[in-house]
């Protein structure tokens, strides 16, 4: 029986010289074939949960990323 679990990709940064620096935990969910589209879906999706607009977001990542490998 095979157990389909999904694949934790896991940031996480800390600066201990600067007290001022953010701390970044980041954690997407996600399958063992996570392609680049979907990596970029993810770090959209990040950015608007950080309170950035849709219209920067999109801007700046841009509305569709092709998937070929």
């Amino acid at each position: 029986m095979e157990i389909n679990r999904p694949v934790t990709v896991e940031f996480n940064y800390y600066d201990e010289d600067n007290e001022y620096a953010p701390d970044i935990n980041l954690t997407f969910r996600t399958t063992t074939d996570m392609t680049i589209g979907t990596l970029h879906n993810f770090c959209k999706m990040f950015a608007k949960a950080l309170g950035y607009n849709d219209k920067l977001v999109e801007e700046v990542f841009g509305e569709y990323y092709d998937d070929r490998i």
